[in-house]
Parts: structure tokens; C-alpha cells; sequence
């Protein structure tokens, strides 16, 4: 998780680090947001690199920044086989 001090919006110190993103699916059952990063060639052969996501929010303005937890990793297997 990439940790800032200030709001990038409003300058505020006020910020909530790694808050859970969140999705209500079927049956309302909470599942994390992800990125993927998806070099299948077919159907049957895939080839997926995942990540959740970790959020920040501001406590004065409400801005949120994104951030994939395992970006390393998502940046090799895309920089992989090319």
C-alpha cells in the first residue's frame, strides 16, 4: 500500500488508510475489488494476474485514492512474454 500523509486534493492530513473496497454481489455476499491483468489465449488456458485494491480516503474533503496492493507483481506478469 502506497501511504500518503497529505490529501492530494486538499492538502489535509485527515487521511483513512487501507479501507476496504467493497462489492454486494448475489445474495449480497461482500467480495474485495480487484485489478486483473488477464494474457489468456483461449478459454481453457488462463493466464491472469490478480490484486485487490486498497483504498485511502480523505477524513476532510472525501477524495479517494486507489491503489493496487500487489503492483509489483501485476507489473512483471504484464512486462512477461510480451
Amino acid at each position: 500500500m502506497i501511504k500518503n500523509e497529505t490529501c492530494k486534493m486538499c492538502g489535509s492530513d485527515k487521511i483513512i488508510q487501507g479501507v476496504k473496497m467493497l462489492d454486494f454481489g448475489h445474495a449480497n455476499i461482500k467480495r474485495s475489488l480487484s485489478l486483473e491483468v488477464d494474457k489468456s489465449k483461449g478459454f481453457f488456458h488462463k493466464n491472469i494476474e490478480k490484486s485487490d485494491i486498497s483504498t485511502n480516503v480523505c477524513g476532510n474533503c472525501g477524495n479517494i485514492e486507489l491503489y493496487a496492493i500487489n503492483y509489483h507483481e501485476l507489473w512483471e506478469f504484464y512486462n512477461s512474454n510480451k
